[in-house]
């Protein structure tokens, strides 16, 4: 295998860790470990330096684009690079930075959200040489604005899942961002007494007065709403008050975000782990596309030892013998049964 000369920039978390180094320990440990010689850009320290008052005329996009590629130029006069590797969004940077790479380097952006492609991905896309994707149905998104794209599923690093030193703790465990239909997962399986663990963004109850005054205003502005607008606000405080309730009747199985290391603990030390990866397109109640596929979760738990207990979707049927290596469900009855 060629080593390679990579210029790294990781732009994103893509978990809810406490200062999660998860992308750090899956890609940039990964390409070292292979062998390859990585230049990684202290992108944290840019977003960090972004000042409107000290940089003005330049919004925080343009200003990290430009750091970006001041970093590589100045980089690539002791190193030749091969590959330009990003893990960015159009949240944080302007198209015009991939096109003034275009000439210099071959770039590829690794990408993480589906559901979210028109807000994160679909400008940047096609001004990038290769894009690569989680899940199969991506490809479509790409190949409809003209943009190259690769399917290259998620992983996990060996070296920090494993199931070394772990005592069992926890009968089942949940791991991941209050979101979607997760909640009501949550909800059916605590009421049927089952035994489980909760941890992620989102899940504690948090009433301070800011949300009190949010939620007095969604409430004055309901009747003007739209029946689309209406259903989005019925949707979003209907998690919300299961969140309250989860709270309220469990308060003992409903935990807050986990660093990585805690995080490794929980899934090491749990019989089983429960993860829910269905989103609907732009997290939209309604839009009538759901989104399954394969998710961190779907790779780390079974490397931490435990048994993953994960909703179906074809895409797995390509990574894992299903029902043998794995255990999955498409409802809430066969996730109660399991």
């Amino acid at each position: 295998m060629k080593k390679l000369k990579i210029f790294l920039v990781l732009g994103n978390a893509a978990t809810g860790g406490v200062d999660s180094k998860i992308m750090m320990r899956n890609i940039y440990d990964t390409l070292v470990n292979m062998g390859h010689k990585v230049t990684l850009v202290p992108f944290a320290d840019m977003m960090k330096k972004y000042n409107p008052l000290v940089h003005m005329g330049q919004s925080r996009k343009e200003y990290l684009s430009s750091e970006i590629l001041k970093s590589y130029r100045h980089n690539k006069k002791k190193v030749t690079y091969d590959i330009f590797f990003s893990f960015l969004a159009e949240s944080v940077i302007i198209p015009e930075m991939f096109e003034e790479l275009k000439g210099e380097i071959y770039t590829i952006n690794y990408t993480t959200n589906y559901h979210q492609f028109e807000q994160l991905h679909k400008n940047i896309s096609p001004h990038i040489s290769l894009n690569t994707y989680i899940s199969l149905p991506h490809k479509k998104a790409y190949d409809e604005v003209g943009a190259n794209s690769y399917w290259l599923p998620m992983a996990a690093n060996p070296e920090f899942y494993n199931a070394k030193n772990h005592n069992l703790s926890y009968e089942a465990s949940f791991v991941g961002s209050a979101y979607a239909f997760r909640q009501n997962h949550i909800w059916r399986i605590l009421q049927n007494d089952i035994n489980i663990n909760v941890f992620g963004p989102g899940w504690l109850h948090n009433r301070n007065s800011k949300k009190i005054i949010k939620d007095y205003i969604r409430q004055l502005r309901y009747p003007f709403l739209g029946n689309e607008d209406k259903i989005r606000d019925l949707d979003k405080n209907l998690r919300g008050v299961i969140i309250n309730l989860l709270n309220q009747k469990y308060p003992d199985k409903i935990g807050g975000v986990l660093s990585d290391v805690d995080m490794v603990k929980v899934y090491a030390g749990s019989k089983i782990v429960l993860n829910i990866q269905e989103s609907r397109k732009n997290n939209d109640i309604i839009c009538p596309e759901v989104l399954y596929g394969a998710n961190f979760r779907d790779f780390e738990v079974p490397m931490s030892g435990s048994l993953l207990l994960t909703q179906f979707s074809e895409e797995l049927l390509l990574l894992y013998d299903a029902e043998k290596e794995i255990v999955t469900f498409k409802n809430e009855y066969e996730v109660l049964f399991k």
